[in-house]
C-alpha cells in the first residue's frame, strides 16, 4: 500500500513538474494568447491517479507558473487549470474505449470560458478581438490532445501499473 501511494506521489510530482515546465518554456504566450500543451500531463494524472491527485498536480504547476512567469495570481486562471484536474477523473471508466474525446473538448471549453472571462475582466471588451482566435486554437489542439492522451495513458498504465 506505502510503495503504491509512493510511486502515485512520484508520478504526480512529476506530472506537476513537467506541466509547469510545457506552460512556462515551451509555450507561445502573449498576454491574451497561448499556444501550450500544459494540460496534457494534468489530464493524464487526473485520469491515471485520480480526482484529488489531478487538483493537487493542477495546482502546483499553476502556482510554480504564476511564482515564476510573473502574472497575477487568478481564482479563475488557476480554477481553469484544476477543471483539467479534476473532470477527467471524475468521468473515467466509462464502458467506450473513446470515452475521452468528448470529456477533453468539454474541458478545454470549459478552461476556454474561464479563462476568457478572467482575460475580460483584465481587459475589458478588447478581448473580443482575439477571441475567435483563441477559439480557433482550442479547436484545432484537440485532435493532439486526443492522440497524446491515448497513447500516454496505455503506456502509462503499463509501466506504473497503476
Amino acid at each position: 500500500m506505502a510503495n503504491l501511494r509512493i510511486k502515485a506521489m512520484t508520478l504526480a510530482g512529476t506530472l506537476a513538474a513537467l506541466s509547469f515546465v510545457l506552460k512556462l518554456y515551451l509555450s507561445f504566450t502573449t498576454f491574451d494568447l497561448r499556444i501550450t500543451f500544459y494540460e496534457i500531463p494534468i489530464l493524464i494524472g487526473s485520469l491515471v491517479l485520480g480526482p484529488i491527485y489531478g487538483l493537487f498536480i493542477a495546482l502546483a504547476s499553476d502556482f510554480a507558473y504564476i511564482s515564476l512567469a510573473g502574472f497575477p495570481f487568478s481564482p479563475l486562471m488557476a480554477l481553469s487549470a484544476v477543471m483539467w484536474g479534476v473532470i477527467p477523473a471524475l468521468a473515467r471508466n466509462k464502458v467506450d474505449s473513446n470515452w475521452f474525446i468528448p470529456i477533453i473538448m468539454i474541458t478545454s471549453l470549459i478552461a476556454f470560458s474561464l479563462n476568457s472571462y478572467q482575460l475580460y475582466l483584465w481587459s475589458g471588451s478588447g478581448m473580443w478581438v482575439l477571441f475567435p482566435l483563441r477559439l480557433l486554437i482550442v479547436v484545432l489542439m484537440w485532435p493532439v490532445q486526443i492522440l497524446l492522451v491515448r497513447v500516454l495513458i496505455k503506456r502509462l498504465k503499463m509501466v506504473w501499473e497503476i
